[in-house]
């Protein structure tokens, strides 16, 4: 979009003027291919072709080691699409060596690694162990037949589940989380039989606006499907988390009431492929960082109040329970559409972006 289409674009129309504290700063890279095709990845369609290698990663990660002395920001990493890959036990001593927080890599998210018999899974988890890692976590969609469907692999569940058994034997502290669907209500209960055997932690979470599950709202839930869940499963559901989800009717309500959350956190999330690596290697942090506030306050100055929004995108016929950043990004969505604005500038898994988020205790 020119710059002219643009300036005619924003007339007649206040912008947002939101004050956002700089968080965290997420460098995110392509190093491990995925076992599944999960038909609600956040990724989408990413590129399967464009992986960097270690050596490339580690000194990205260096470059951007002093964020937090500098910028007072949270150094934070995520490496797609999932945790085989064989440098693992690099990885993490990369990261302790960082200012990183030990328990969030040190907890290995096994879904997505390659399926393997009972002793290939001893043999790889004692490497697990000596890599360091001290904590394993797996989600779930439902019974076999859903959670296969889900990830698009059949017979992945009851690899999964020989897994986490695999770890309880092993006393790698197992987190399960169970993700909330329409197709997952009838049998929560006996996916809870299951995997409260080998947990010792159990989250139970709505389905995120985001990726390729944009495309499956009509699996998300409703407030009539939360109502209907039984106790044993609501219990799995944090109190502090239930409350930041509502009815997109609620929604529009409240920011037609001035009342929706006030965003007051922004975080920076750098994407790094093999196109992008070498122009970011040249840039200086200072640069890198720069870019960034001017993308953050671009995106404020694409669109007007978040109630302007809910009035033209929203649905008051919807009861489908979203977070406020998921409800903003669907709403967005449409108005990018609308208006013929370029989409890789809304938070996305697979480009550099911002995301805003709430958080109370600022």
């Amino acid at each position: 979009m020119n710059g002219c289409k643009q300036e005619q674009y924003k007339k007649g129309r206040e912008n947002m003027n939101i004050v956002l504290k700089e968080d965290k700063f997420h460098v995110r890279v392509y190093l491990a291919s995925c076992a599944c095709h999960c038909k609600f990845c956040c990724l989408g369609d990413y590129p399967k072709d464009k992986r960097i290698t270690f050596e490339e990663y580690e000194q990205v990660m260096r470059k951007f080691s002093h964020v937090n002395n500098k910028y007072n920001m949270r150094l934070r990493s995520f490496i797609y699409n999932c945790p085989e890959h064989s440098y693992l036990k690099k990885q993490i001593e990369l990261y302790n060596s960082l200012p990183m927080q030990k328990d969030e890599y040190t907890q290995l998210d096994l879904n997505g690694t390659r399926e393997k018999e009972d002793d290939e899974l001893e043999k790889w988890f004692l490497e697990l162990e000596d890599a360091g890692v001290e904590k394993v976590a797996f989600s779930w969609f439902g019974n076999e037949n859903t959670h296969d469907t889900f990830v698009n692999r059949k017979g992945y569940c009851s690899y999964l589940r020989r897994c986490a058994k695999q770890a309880k034997r092993k006393k790698f502290p197992v987190v399960s989380k169970i993700f909330l669907h329409r197709g997952i209500l009838k049998e929560i209960d006996s996916v809870l039989d299951e995997v409260e055997q080998f947990s010792d932690v159990i989250i139970c979470a709505f389905m995120e606006y985001a990726g390729n599950a944009k495309n499956m709202e009509a699996d998300f839930l409703t407030a009539d499907d939360y109502n209907a869940l039984s106790s044993r499963a609501k219990k799995y559901i944090n109190e502090s988390y239930l409350k930041k989800f509502k009815t997109e009717k609620e929604w529009i309500y409240l920011s037609n009431e001035g009342k929706f959350p006030q965003f007051n956190i922004v975080d920076y999330v750098l994407y790094i492929d093999s196109d992008n690596i070498n122009k970011i290697m040249m840039m200086s942090t200072d640069d890198v960082i720069e870019a960034f506030r001017k993308m953050n306050k671009d995106f404020q100055e694409s669109f007007g109040e978040i109630s302007e929004l809910s009035k033209k995108y929203g649905d008051n016929n919807c009861e489908v329970l979203y977070e406020c950043r998921d409800i903003l990004r669907k709403w967005l969505d449409k108005y990018y559409l609308d208006h013929n604005l370029d989409k890789s500038k809304l938070f996305s898994f697979t480009n550099s972006s911002v995301e805003w988020k709430v958080y109370e205790r600022l």
